[in-house]
C-alpha cells in the first residue's frame, strides 16, 4: 500500500504545465528524427528518377591501345537495350530508373581529362593487360 500512496502523491504534485513540458521534451528528439528522415527522403527522390539531371560517366583509357568505343557501346546497350542506332551520349534507363551521359576522355589531353573529372559522378577506367 505505501507504493500506491507515493504514486498518488507524485501524480497530484504535478501541475498541468509541468505535464505539458515533460511530454514536449520527450517528443522533441522524435520530431527532429522525423524531420531529418523527411529531408533525406526528399533528397533521394530529387536525385533519382526521370526528373533528376543525368549522371555523368566518364571513360578513361589508361593506354593508347584501349578501345573505349566498345566499352561505351556496352554501357549504352546495358542501360538502354532498345536503341535504334542513333548515336547519342545520353540515355534514360527505365529498368534501372537512371539517366546517364557517357563521355570519353581523350587520351593524352590532360587538361580535357581534368575538366571532365570535375563534373563526373562515376569514373570508369580501362587498361590493357598483356
Amino acid at each position: 500500500m505505501p507504493t500506491k500512496s507515493l504514486y498518488k502523491i507524485s501524480i497530484k504534485s504535478l501541475n498541468p504545465s509541468q505535464c505539458r513540458q515533460r511530454s514536449s521534451s520527450s517528443s522533441a528528439p522524435k520530431t527532429l528524427r522525423d524531420q531529418k528522415r523527411a529531408e533525406l527522403l526528399k533528397g533521394k527522390r530529387a536525385t533519382s528518377g526521370t526528373g533528376s539531371p543525368p549522371r555523368v560517366i566518364v571513360l578513361f583509357g589508361l593506354s593508347y591501345s584501349v578501345d573505349l568505343n566498345l566499352l561505351k557501346e556496352d554501357l549504352l546497350g546495358l542501360l538502354s537495350p532498345k536503341r535504334n542506332g542513333i548515336e547519342f551520349p545520353a540515355v534514360a534507363s527505365s529498368e534501372y530508373k537512371l539517366r546517364a551521359t557517357i563521355l570519353k576522355a581523350p587520351y593524352g589531353d590532360l587538361s580535357a581529362c581534368m575538366e571532365m573529372a570535375k563534373c563526373l559522378e562515376l569514373l570508369v577506367y580501362q587498361a590493357v593487360l598483356y
